[in-house]
């Protein structure tokens, strides 16, 4: 009986010291029915030129070497190159066991599921790592209304645990390539490079009839140091990679019947990404904070008065000093003169600042309320009023 070949594409930029150790995990596989497709995004080391070895002497292997434009065109062009009806991805600076796709093209063809997910092994070094599970859902097949009752409402967070049940990974799962290049068609002009895994996999799940969920850990997820603080979060272009990922899929639940529980499940993967940041200025050790800046509405490099000098109010106030995320033009307070100190003004002096928004820093519903009508009283516009607690400040 012929097996199903198996598109494994392999996005690569600038990871010459563990690409051979990748490259080799998959020729090794025992499940030999593979397509290799390896995307050079404009590497600069000596990436290119590894991939084309293998290439000369491997004739499954197929190398695409292209201008770097990010891991979410790397993908999608191996995606529209590749033959395969199945399609899974591998990091080029990971690696997988050699009976992985074996036993999970088993699976996936038995059972006709449109994807299947596994555990994965988080690896630091040879004596330093741990298996990492997707195990708020039992192991096994999830048909349409399975999906749609179970895995929908908390696939992408759960509140106990302060995490997303399903792995946002593409490494860890195989996919269907017709599905999967309908998700990446509404995705192919984005460059963001922080959670451009999230954007296709959650998508993905809401487009299919039936999933397969296994524990069992094949892939090899490297991690360069334990403590280190992740590139994603240190890099300059946190916050715009990460408010795009949130408006990109925000846009797509909009017209999910579900939209209410995968709104409320993105904006605690939002705010939750949001407070990582703060671990590029602070050891982590230190506590967080309380309340968090309404980051999400607020571009970076915009003017902001923030109303209120109580504790919510310095804790915005230290996040955007430490973060450096906007300019404060003005701290107001009712009561002004008992922080004086602090440089915190009269409210009557937000009418003569040009700002862009002015943030409320109020934990009471109804005193943000009451706040709201004074301030809309004292003339200031609706639109540029920001809360947390009420949602439909702004006519949302």
């Amino acid at each position: 009986m012929m097996k199903e070949t198996l598109s494994v594409i392999v996005p690569i930029y600038n990871v010459q010291n563990y690409l051979n150790q990748c490259i080799e995990s998959i020729l090794n596989q025992t499940y030999k029915e593979l397509e290799i497709i390896l995307v050079d995004d404009g590497s600069t080391d000596l990436s290119g030129s590894i991939c084309d070895r293998f290439a000369q002497q491997d004739r499954r292997v197929k190398v695409i070497h292209k201008n770097n434009r990010g891991s979410i065109c790397a993908r999608y062009e191996g995606i529209l190159q590749a033959k395969s009806k199945y399609i899974t991805f591998v990091d080029g600076d990971d690696w997988i066991k050699a009976d992985a796709y074996e036993n999970l093209m088993e699976i996936i063809i038995k059972r006709n599921v449109d994807m299947i997910a596994a555990g994965y092994i988080v690896y630091w070094e040879e004596v330093d790592w741990k298996e990492s599970r997707d195990d708020l859902f039992d192991p096994g097949e999830y048909d349409k209304k399975m999906i749609q009752e179970n895995i929908i409402p908390r696939m992408m967070w759960n509140d106990e645990r302060n995490t997303w049940p399903i792995s946002s990974a593409l490494w860890n799962k195989i996919f269907k390539r017709d599905i999967l290049l309908k998700v990446y068609d509404g995705l192919k002009n984005y460059r963001f490079h922080y959670a451009d895994d999230a954007a296709v996999v959650y998508p993905y799940i809401l487009e299919v009839e039936k999933i397969y969920l296994t524990h069992e850990c094949y892939y090899f997820y490297r991690q360069r140091k334990r403590g280190d603080v992740a590139t994603y979060i240190q890099n300059d272009f946190f916050f715009e990679d990460l408010f795009d990922f949130f408006k990109y899929l925000k846009s797509i639940f909009e017209k999910n019947k579900y939209k209410d529980v995968l709104i409320k499940q993105l904006e605690y993967f939002y705010i939750t990404t949001v407070q990582n940041r703060k671990l590029k200025y602070f050891d982590t050790n230190r506590k967080g904070f309380f309340h968090l800046f309404p980051f999400d509405k607020v571009e970076k490099g915009s003017k902001i008065i923030i109303y209120g000098a109580g504790r919510v109010g310095h804790e915005y106030y230290e996040q955007i000093k430490q973060l450096k995320y906007s300019q404060i033009v003005l701290w107001v307070d009712k009561n002004f003169d008992k922080y004086e100190q602090e440089n915190v003004k009269d409210i009557k002096m937000i009418l003569k600042v040009n700002y862009d928004h002015l943030i409320i820093a109020n934990a009471s519903e109804l005193m943000t309320k009451i706040i709201i009508g004074e301030l809309l009283d004292l003339g200031v516009p609706k639109n540029k009023i920001v809360s947390y607690l009420l949602r439909n400040e702004q006519g949302e």
